[in-house]
C-alpha cells in the first residue's frame, strides 16, 4: 500500500461483521489501516469490533475496538473523546452502521421507524458533530456516510423505513455546511452483497 494515510486517525463505525465474511465496516477499517491510519473499530457488539482489529494487528496495523451506541449523543461523544485520548486527533470518520427493516407503510408501528431512523440516520448526525470539532482543530477531515442503493432505487419495495433512512443519508450527505470549506463528505450507496454487515 501506498501509506496514504500515515499519520493519520480513522473511526469506524460499525466497524464488526455480523456473520462470516467482511463487511463494510471491517473491510474499511482494514484499508484505512494499511494505509497507515490509526483505526478506532466501533460497534455496539465489541465481539465484532475485536475481531476487526486482530485482523489489522495481524497485519501489522494500529487498531484498538470500542464498544458504543452510536444512535444517541453520548456514545457519539464518548467514541469521539477515546478517539483523541487513544491517538491524539480525529482525520477520517466512516459512518457504515445501519439495520435493515421490512414492515410495509401500512404495517411499520411509531416505535419501529423511529428506531430504524435513530440507527440508521440519526447515529450519522451524532457522530459527525462529534468529531467535526476535532476535525477542524486538526485543519481538515473526510467524513464518509454509507447509504445504499436502496436510497435510490426504494428496494424492497416492503422497506419503507429503511429506503426512507438510506434517501435522507444521501440528502444529508449532500448537505453543504458551514465547516465544508476545511472537510471532504462522501457517501456511497453499495448494492446488496453476500458479504456485506
Amino acid at each position: 500500500m501506498s501509506g496514504r494515510l500515515g499519520g493519520k486517525v480513522a473511526v469506524v463505525i460499525g466497524a464488526g461483521s455480523r456473520g462470516a465474511g467482511i463487511g463494510n465496516g471491517k473491510a474499511a477499517a482494514i484499508l484505512f489501516a494499511r494505509e497507515g491510519a490509526a483505526v478506532v473499530c466501533a460497534d455496539q457488539i465489541v465481539a465484532r469490533a475485536d475481531e476487526t482489529v486482530a485482523a489489522i494487528v495481524a497485519e501489522g496495523g494500529t487498531a484498538s475496538s470500542l464498544a458504543c451506541d452510536v444512535s444517541h449523543r453520548e456514545g457519539c461523544q464518548q467514541l469521539a473523546a477515546a478517539a483523541v485520548e487513544r491517538y491524539g486527533r480525529i482525520d477520517i470518520l466512516q459512518n457504515n452502521v445501519g439495520i435493515a427493516s421490512d414492515q410495509s407503510l401500512e404495517d411499520i408501528t411509531e416505535e419501529a421507524w423511529d428506531h430504524v431512523m435513530g440507527v440508521n440516520v440519526r447515529s450519522m448526525v451524532l457522530a459527525a458533530q462529534a468529531v467535526v470539532p476535532h476535525m477542524l482543530a486538526g485543519g481538515s477531515g473526510s467524513i464518509i456516510n454509507l447509504s445504499s442503493i436502496a436510497g435510490l432505487r426504494a428496494f424492497p419495495a416492503r422497506s419503507t423505513a429503511y429506503t426512507t433512512s438510506k434517501a435522507a443519508i444521501i440528502g444529508l450527505t449532500l448537505r453543504r455546511s458551514p465547516w465544508s470549506f476545511w472537510m471532504r463528505s462522501r457517501k456511497a450507496a453499495p448494492a446488496r452483497s453476500s458479504s456485506s454487515s
